[in-house]
């Protein structure tokens, strides 16, 4: 996977270039120079398996598995490296963020499902994209109800979602400012 900043200034891409098999996130200049290594040192059997990078060009959210193998974390790192944050939070046993995070188009916040405080009990988070508090938007779900997916509004300011959260089985529509 690769992705251009959206200043057009760098390209950032995952390679297995350090470790065979083992996907790490690179950031290189356009028009030339090295590439560098931006993700954090990975664990045994780590991989970065999605990113995104902040409309402001700054930064580059990553989801890897590097703590625990096959339990995946959100990651935020300059784009030009530098240190990485974790910015996900604790996970329970089982817990993962998956894939459709989001960064809202200040730059400011990433949006994100995750099981992170009851393994298979699906919520949605927000946190500063330099890492801090993360805050759950999603309200109370009944015994087997979890978000199935969300999306942003077009200022950025607050998200839409989907939810069996009163009614297992029965998805509502709900809204809830970042």
């Amino acid at each position: 996977e690769m992705k251009l900043t959206p200043d057009g200034s760098r390209v950032v891409f995952l390679a297995d270039a350090l470790v065979d098999e083992r996907d790490e996130l690179f950031s290189v200049p356009i028009g030339g120079g090295a590439p560098v290594k931006i993700s954090r040192t990975l664990g045994a059997g780590g991989n970065v398996i999605d990113f995104e990078v902040s409309l402001n060009s700054s930064q580059v959210v990553y989801r890897a598995d590097d703590f625990v193998d096959d339990q995946f974390e959100l990651h935020s790192v300059p784009v030009a490296g530098g240190a990485s944050t974790f910015i996900s939070g604790s996970m329970v046993s089982g817990g993962d963020v998956f894939s459709s995070f989001q960064i809202t188009r200040d730059s400011s916040c990433v949006v994100f499902r995750a099981d992170r405080l009851a393994d298979s009990v699906i919520e949605l988070f927000s946190v500063p994209i330099a890492g801090g508090a993360l805050t759950t938007l999603s309200g109370p779900l009944v015994a087997g109800g979890r978000v199935h997916w969300f999306k942003l509004s077009g200022d950025g300011s607050r998200v839409l979602y989907g939810a069996d959260a009163e009614v297992a089985g029965e998805d509502q529509l709900y809204r809830v400012s970042i």
